[in-house]
Parts: C-alpha cells; sequence; structure tokens
C-alpha cells in the first residue's frame, strides 16, 4: 500500500511539474537604457550591458582602449568543439565587478559572438536569455558545457579558499 501512495503522490507531482508554464519573454531589440530594474549597489547598468555586447566589439575592431574607469580582467577561457569561448571580468574602479564578457568565437563562420552576463539585473539576464535563445544548437550545447565547467571551477576554487581560512 505505501508503494503505491508514493508512486500515486510522485505522479501527481510529476503532472505538475509537466503542466507548469515556460518562461515568457519578450523584451524590446535593445535594453532601455531609461530602466533602472531597481538598481542596486554593484548591479549592472544598461550601458555598462551594451557596451559588453556591442560597444567593445567596435573597440576590439578599432584598437580603442575599454571605457574609461573600468578594466577588463581575464577569466577561464576554452574551445568545446567548432567554438573557442573567453570569460573576462568587467570591474569599475578595481573593487567592484560590475559583469561578466564572455566573448564567443566560432571556427566555423569565424563569427564572434559578444554576451554579458550581468550582475544582480533581472531585467538584464532576461536580454542575456534572448541572446543565448538565437544560438544554434550546436553552439547552444558548447556554451552549456563551458558555463557549467566555469561554474564547476569556481566553486572548487571557493571551496579551497574557505578551507583555507579555516
Amino acid at each position: 500500500m505505501k508503494k503505491l501512495f508514493l508512486t500515486f503522490i510522485f505522479l501527481i507531482g510529476l503532472s505538475s511539474f509537466s503542466q507548469s508554464t515556460p518562461i515568457k519573454w519578450e523584451p524590446a531589440n535593445s535594453p532601455d537604457e531609461s530602466v533602472q530594474d531597481s538598481i542596486t549597489e554593484n548591479s549592472t547598468t544598461t550601458k555598462e550591458y551594451l557596451y559588453l555586447t556591442k560597444g567593445y566589439k567596435e573597440d576590439l575592431a578599432t584598437g580603442k582602449d575599454i571605457i574609461s574607469g573600468y578594466k577588463l580582467l581575464p577569466g577561464y577561457s576554452r574551445q568545446v568543439g567548432n567554438y573557442k569561448f573567453s570569460i573576462q571580468y568587467l570591474y569599475q574602479n578595481d573593487d567592484k565587478l560590475k559583469a561578466i564578457s564572455v566573448v564567443v568565437h566560432s571556427f566555423v563562420s569565424g563569427k564572434d559572438h559578444f554576451l554579458c552576463i550581468p550582475v544582480k539585473s533581472q531585467y538584464l539576464l532576461g536580454y542575456h536569455y534572448e541572446q543565448i535563445k538565437t544560438f544554434t544548437p550546436e553552439l547552444a550545447q558548447a556554451y552549456s558545457l563551458f558555463m557549467a565547467e566555469n561554474y564547476s571551477n569556481t566553486l572548487f576554487n571557493y571551496d579551497l579558499e574557505i578551507k583555507n581560512k579555516k
């Protein structure tokens, strides 16, 4: 009787989960600079997001320096299949992490994708999600693997840091 009851509870939970509505995000073509998204201290601004997804590409092409008051510090880089991924951390005034830049180079098309993972901004995170939805299945799979590896490495390093402090 217990097995039947547990099976019944499991099936109800499964059917409830499978009927949930998917996330629906319908942004404009580009984030609105006037929206502040209840900005908290150190959160990514729309200006910073637009710089990493558009302006940074232009600065690299023309050899210009990064915007004044900011610096990009290198992070994890790796090739996954036909794609090279590079993470950089955008800091303001040497101490405030403002956003994470991800540059993806396709060896097949030669095209570069400039992404921004915003810090503490649900509004801008929706735009990051929209960019990912435009990826081909192969690129989306490679991006997922790369980000999982990066996240795993970050957690491992954080764990080591905690253990070293004890």
